[in-house]
């Protein structure tokens, strides 16, 4: 990509960004103004005003105590991440309890464009109805085809800093470039059906860029990243419920506990994915996660998709090492002495073959058969003894 078309990509971005950002007439008298992502964990101002507007808009974080309307806190907890799921379910919004760019992008929408804020239903005051239906819909067009322009220009940029193939993603990058000015000039002249719909090709112009990349992410869909991140999520319950009997039980479970905190960071990770878009990254985040939750199970002595016990998987693996190096040792002995050992090495390599095998399976936590595979192992090393 050329400096120029560098330079005008970077310039659409700010500038469109800026335009969508600006009051139409209706906006709210109070603009937290996020500039980075929440999430639990995190302190801050902006913490205290986005549970402000959460308890504005009726999504509250505490009916009393810290958080609650009157008593927000800097302090981003479980409680503001329910009050988040819950407003960010509301709005269509993959309900992650993170305030990440795409819910930035819909709160400025709902706080600029003059449009309601859905109010759950526990709550009775009903949401009001939004001023300016026509101009929030252009705005979130607009917003959605810039995201979208922002995710192709960044991919082409680094793949084609890496020397990879980007087919006609420049072209197509240039139409969407071309789309969103035609889209924000008749915005500007208050044509908003041609806005939403320049936008809207924008936007198709920059997932088909995504598509010529090499690289791109363009493997899985939405409905295959989503199911993988719902699959990891139930799977942490399940797997942090049988860990808690586990540790009623006397077990040790800090290893365990720990490797499913780690599992959790690559659920987050991949909710961050899943609303980014990039469903390749949600599905190998997710299937990080999938394996960490199998590692803690298996801390835990609780694999359900393995039986027999690991240390003895270990113990009859290093029994047959040691048992393998002994025979050799006893062959070469007996080569030394003018003997036939052809036969005892073919015994003893298929040994080895167990062994490997063995230990693949002591790799996947499939005890019993580490131990089968061992066991097979040492029948061959006898085997190869008496041919000596």
């Amino acid at each position: 990509m050329t400096s120029f078309t560098k330079y005008a990509g970077a310039a659409l971005f700010a500038l469109v960004f800026a335009f969508v950002a600006l009051p139409s007439g209706t906006r709210a008298a109070s603009d937290c103004g996020f500039t980075r992502d929440l999430s639990v964990g995190v302190t801050g101002e902006d913490v205290r005003c986005l549970q402000k507007y959460l308890n504005g808009a009726g999504f509250v974080i505490a009916a009393s105590g810290p958080g609650a309307p009157g008593g927000e806190t800097s302090l981003y907890r479980e409680g503001t991440a329910a009050a988040v799921k819950k407003w960010q379910q509301a709005n269509g919004i993959s309900a992650s309890g993170s305030f990440g760019p795409i819910s930035r992008a819909k709160y400025k929408i709902l706080l600029v464009g003059g449009g309601s804020v859905p109010v759950p239903s526990s709550v009775s005051t009903p949401a009001p109805v939004a001023a300016t239906s026509a101009v929030v819909t252009a705005r979130t067009a607009l917003l959605d085809a810039l995201r979208k322009y922002g995710l192709a220009e960044n991919k082409y940029e680094d793949a084609d800093d890496d020397g990879d193939d980007t087919g006609d993603a420049e072209d197509l990058l240039d139409d969407a470039r071309n789309s969103l000015f035609d889209a924000m000039t008749a915005f500007l002249n208050g044509d908003l059906s041609s806005a939403g719909n320049n936008a809207r090709e924008a936007a198709a112009a920059s997932v088909r860029a995504l598509d010529e990349i090499d690289g791109g992410n363009n493997d899985a869909d939405e409905d295959e990243a989503q199911e993988a991140v719902d699959d990891l999520d139930e799977a942490i319950d399940d797997a942090q419920d049988d860990i808690d009997n586990a540790e009623d039980d006397g077990k040790d479970v800090d290893d365990a506990n720990d490797l499913l905190d780690d599992a959790r960071d690559a659920l987050d990770d991949a909710e961050e994915a899943l609303d980014d878009e990039e469903w390749d990254d949600a599905v190998d985040s997710a299937e990080e996660g999938m394996d960490l939750v199998d590692d803690a199970l298996a801390e835990a002595d609780l694999d359900s998709n393995s039986s027999g016990d690991k240390s003895d998987a270990e113990d009859a693996i290093d029994e047959l090492d040691e048992a393998i190096d002994d025979a050799q040792d006893d062959i070469n002995a007996a080569e030394d002495d003018g003997e036939n050992v052809d036969d005892a090495n073919e015994y003893l390599d298929e040994a080895r073959d167990a062994l490997d095998d063995a230990e693949d399976a002591f790799d996947d936590k499939e005890w019993e058969d580490a131990i089968d595979f061992a066991d097979e192992g040492m029948d061959l090393v006898d085997d190869a003894l008496d041919e000596i």
